[in-house]
């Protein structure tokens, strides 16, 4: 055992070591772990920044089209029924009324008659 090791700052085990059938904890396993864990927890990380986008962009939706909303029922407030509306309304009025207005005259002419 009269050689010299040079392991450039690193630990260094000679002969036969034994952990009992478990993981020996040297740098090179805790840098696999160290790595797995963070490719993990990266992993999860981008998970929550596309939920939270998401999120932001469902909020955005929501306050777009209440502004939306808010603004057709202030412009329906706003107005009353134009020109057109209310002459349609006098049609509808006078299509309906007028066959109702002749069969209740013909109804009270065959009244009269019998």
């Amino acid at each position: 055992m009269d050689r010299e090791i040079r392991t450039g700052g690193g630990a260094y085990v000679d002969g036969n070591a034994s952990t009992g059938g478990g993981d020996f904890a040297g740098r090179d396993f805790a840098r696999g772990k160290l790595e797995q864990t963070v490719v993990i927890a990266r992993d999860a990380l981008d998970d929550a920044k596309t939920d939270i986008s998401l999120i932001k962009d469902d909020i955005r939706k929501i306050n777009f089209s209440m502004f939306s909303l808010e603004t057709k029922i202030e412009a329906l407030k706003n107005t009353g029924p134009s020109w057109f509306q209310f002459i349609m309304i006098i049609v509808i009025i006078l299509i309906v009324g007028i066959p109702f207005y002749l069969a209740l005259g013909y109804v009270f002419l065959v009244a009269l008659k019998v």
